[in-house]
């Protein structure tokens, strides 16, 4: 009776050490938390650009909820039936694990829980007795700390799928071009398989080998219930995808225009269209073609509905890459000078003042201003002319004399109220050039 005291008295002591362990050891937190890629989504919550996080891979975090069930259930049923029953360590696996392992002479399974794996991602180690020990006590670190759907979540954030491919989503994007949400039963199979050894498995290195372990899962799948033979022999009929699909970007400007201005963010949902996007990416970039020679290489464009006012399209350049076109340079928010654009809305004032109407006759002739003569781009003068002739063949003696008579603070508070942020100087700084674009504005 005295020694099953003591015994019990040391266990208990045990006990309390080991939880006391699992409290004060640091635990690598921060790692659960490494940068994702930066993810840039179109109105109808297409992926239609991407930046590769600050340390150099893809990491994709999604909530587990947009992860289909027959993928959660696939990835439990090869990887860790018991997930929801254990406390980080399957005692049975890994007794079972080892049996095998000295029957068969050499490592054939490892009896990893998907915390237990999870904690290996965390801190990489060399597979020794000593490394799995450790991984078994992160992984009830990882119990203690959070919910079993947390850690899932992170395992499906972390898990390794070739190169610098981490995570289900980013895999599922680089190997076929989709959300993980809607991936096939043989999409489904390879995923869950992968990360087991993601070098020796890689699907654009190693097909064949690819190919035999999802068989093996869709074998699984198709004998735990999870599809149906029908699903089953279209599955094992699916190709290999033997290239990595690389996540077009086709808003460049914009993606590291929105990575630079909201940090700690990394996805991006934009009022952008993604076919109206490359539409006018490829529209400015042949229009530009055939522009040598005026001297023009580059051009910049801005899609706005005005119904809703919503940005449809942005092209910064018609060629990010093109260096000795400065394509990396943003046209579409670097400030320039508006030309002739600020002109209607001359007009528009004078109108609202009682000052012309469509019919009002004006008078395109040579004027000095102190100093100041504005000429016409033609270097004509037209005489007598209509507001409608004056503003569509944009005379700028015109506009300046109107601009003159509503007082050179008229348009400059328009614009400010309109929301025109780089018109910073008091009127008196801009003068009467303001309406023939002496300012600069971004598009």
């Amino acid at each position: 009776m005295k020694w099953f005291r003591y015994g019990l008295l040391i266990t208990l002591l045990a006990c309390c050490l080991f939880i006391a362990l699992l409290y004060l050891v640091p635990f690598p937190e921060q790692r659960l938390h490494a940068p994702e890629a930066y993810r840039f989504y179109d109105r109808n919550k297409q992926l239609i650009g991407s930046i590769i996080s600050d340390d150099g891979f893809y990491r994709m975090h999604i909530p587990l909820s947009e992860v289909s069930d027959l993928f959660v259930q696939t990835l439990l049923l090869n990887e860790d039936r018991y997930f929801y029953q254990h406390f980080g360590i399957n005692p049975l696996a890994i007794a079972r694990a080892s049996v095998t392992n000295i029957r068969s002479g050499r490592v054939v399974s490892g009896g990893s829980t998907i915390t237990m794996q999870l904690a290996r991602m965390l801190e990489r180690r060399e597979r020794t007795f000593w490394a799995k020990s450790i991984e078994a006590f992160r992984a009830v670190q990882l119990e203690f700390r959070y919910s079993k759907e947390q850690i899932l979540s992170y395992y499906l954030a972390l898990a390794p799928y070739g190169g610098n491919i981490e995570g289900l989503e980013s895999a599922a994007f680089h190997y076929f071009g989709k959300p993980a949400s809607i991936l096939s039963p043989g999409e489904v199979a390879l995923l869950v398989a992968l990360p087991k050894s993601p070098n020796r498995y890689r699907p654009d290195k190693h097909p064949e080998s690819a190919r035999q372990q999802r068989d093996l899962v869709l074998q699984k799948m198709l004998s735990a219930q999870l599809i149906t033979i029908e699903q089953y022999n279209r599955a094992v009929a699916e190709p290999i995808p033997v290239n990595k699909r690389r996540v077009e970007n086709t808003i460049p400007h914009t993606a590291w225009h929105l990575k630079g201005k909201y940090k700690g963010r990394y996805r991006f949902y934009t009022t952008l269209d993604d076919n109206m996007q490359r539409r006018a990416n490829r529209l400015l970039a042949d229009y530009v073609e055939r522009l040598p020679l005026f001297g023009i290489s580059n051009a910049s464009a801005v899609i706005i509905d005005n119904q809703t006012r919503e940005v449809r399209a942005i092209v910064g350049s018609t060629d990010y890459f093109n260096k000795p076109n400065l394509g990396a340079n943003d046209g579409s928010r670097t400030p320039r000078s508006p030309g002739s654009t600020l002109k209607p809305f001359v007009y528009a004032l004078a109108m609202q003042n009682g000052l012309i109407s469509e019919k009002t006759i004006l008078y395109d002739i040579p004027k000095n201003y102190s100093g100041y003569s504005p000429q016409n781009y033609s270097k004509t003068f037209m005489g007598p002319v209509t507001v409608r002739e004056a503003l569509t063949e944009s005379l700028n003696i015109v506009a300046v004399e109107l601009s003159r008579e509503l007082g050179i603070g008229a348009l400059h508070k328009l614009l400010r109220e309109g929301g025109i942020t780089t018109l910073d100087r008091p009127p008196s700084y801009y003068g009467l050039p303001l309406v023939l674009g002496g300012v600069e504005i971004k598009l």
